[in-house]
C-alpha cells in the first residue's frame, strides 16, 4: 500500500513535478522564437523536438499514475487545485500562478478548426476540435508512427 503524503506534501511533490515537467517543455535548445511580442512565433528546431514537445504535453495533461503517493490527477488539475487552494500563500503571491493556469486553461479549451486531408475518401474537411484534444491526437499520432 503506497504511503499517504499530508496535504502540504503532495502540493510540494506536484509543484516540483509540475516545474520539471514544463522546465522541460521551454526548452530554448529545441525553440526558436521569433518576435517578442505576444504574437511572437515559436517555432521547434527540429521535428524530433516537436515530437519530444508533444509527447511531454501530453504528459502534463495525462493523469498520474494510480501508485503514486498523490492523489490520481493530472498535473493541469493538480495546479489549478493548488492555486485555488494553496498551502503556501503569502498576501495573494499565488495570484500570478493563478491567473497563468487560467489563461492556460482557457487557451487549451478554445475550440479550433483544423484542415485535415482523408486520403482514403479522397476528400478535405475541416474539424472543429479543441486544443487540448488535438493535442493529444496529434502526441498519440505521433508515437504510433515513431
Amino acid at each position: 500500500m503506497p504511503m499517504r503524503l499530508s496535504d502540504i506534501e503532495e502540493e510540494v511533490v506536484f509543484l516540483k513535478a509540475i516545474k520539471d515537467i514544463i522546465d522541460s517543455i521551454e526548452n530554448f535548445a529545441m525553440l526558436t522564437l521569433h518576435g517578442s511580442d505576444s504574437d511572437s512565433t515559436v517555432l521547434f528546431k527540429t521535428s524530433m523536438h516537436q515530437r519530444f514537445f508533444n509527447i511531454t504535453l501530453v504528459d502534463f495533461l495525462s493523469r498520474t499514475d494510480k501508485k503514486a503517493p498523490v492523489k490520481q490527477s493530472s498535473y493541469l488539475g493538480a495546479l489549478r487545485t493548488i492555486s485555488a487552494n494553496p498551502r503556501f500563500d503569502v498576501d495573494n503571491t499565488v495570484a500570478v500562478l493563478r491567473d497563468a493556469t487560467c489563461a492556460f486553461v482557457n487557451w487549451l479549451e478554445q475550440e479550433v478548426s483544423v484542415d485535415v486531408w482523408l486520403p482514403s475518401i479522397e476528400t478535405q474537411a475541416s474539424l472543429q476540435i479543441s486544443r487540448l484534444n488535438f493535442l493529444k491526437c496529434a502526441a498519440t499520432s505521433q508515437s504510433i508512427t515513431s
